[in-house]
């Protein structure tokens, strides 16, 4: 992965761009840039597809397609499973703030995996879970059960908001107020990180 950072600088190099012009491109700070550049970073996936935009060359290219494979088996396993143990939490705890901050995290993660999403498909990569799933059931009935967890999760959290409405009305208000913001500003920050719109 180290070499990656040697590519792009022979690449920015080739295209006779600057680090600045790289910078203003890609939203990247100039000291990241060279950073990655020298070997002392290795950039995250979205960062490449930054780089991959900006120069005007395929992912594909910067990082292997086992490795986004790779990356992306884990992901949806680490959101299903946070997402599993957020339902846990929230269903049998009593609220305190690990009510608050673990729908907002597993928020995070159904973003950047829908945010992966929308690159594999720029990139017309399919997702290694689905072709593993399509193999034992039929897409229909993935996608019903995709779309039961998916409302039950919904649901779980809607009860659990009017549970702690009716226990504690001023404190749940305050925290759908901040949820609100802290979306608001996650929605608009991670836009800006992946390159892609949202």
């Amino acid at each position: 992965m180290r070499l990656i950072g040697q590519r792009l600088r022979i690449i920015r190099y080739s295209t006779d761009l600057s680090i600045n012009e790289v910078a203003v491109k890609t939203e990247i700070s100039e000291k990241t840039i060279k950073q990655i550049e020298s070997g002392y970073i290795i950039p995250e996936f979205f960062t490449l597809n930054k780089f991959s935009q900006c120069y005007d060359i395929p992912l594909k290219y910067l990082i292997p397609e086992n490795k986004i494979k790779s990356r992306i088996i884990w992901q949806n396993i680490g959101t299903v499973l946070f997402s599993i143990l957020t339902l846990i939490i929230i269903t049998f705890s009593s609220f305190d703030i690990s009510n608050i901050l673990f729908p907002l995290i597993t928020f995070e993660l159904i973003y950047e995996d829908y945010k992966l999403h929308q690159v594999l498909g720029n990139l017309k990569i399919v997702d290694p879970n689905i072709c593993f799933f399509e193999k034992w059931m039929p897409t229909i009935l993935m996608k019903i059960l995709a779309y039961l967890f998916n409302t039950a999760f919904i649901i779980l959290v809607v009860f659990n908001i009017i549970k702690y409405f009716i226990n504690a009305p001023i404190l749940t208000s305050i925290c759908l107020v901040v949820y609100s913001i802290l979306i608001y500003f996650l929605i608009k920050n991670k836009s800006q990180r992946y390159g892609i719109n949202p």
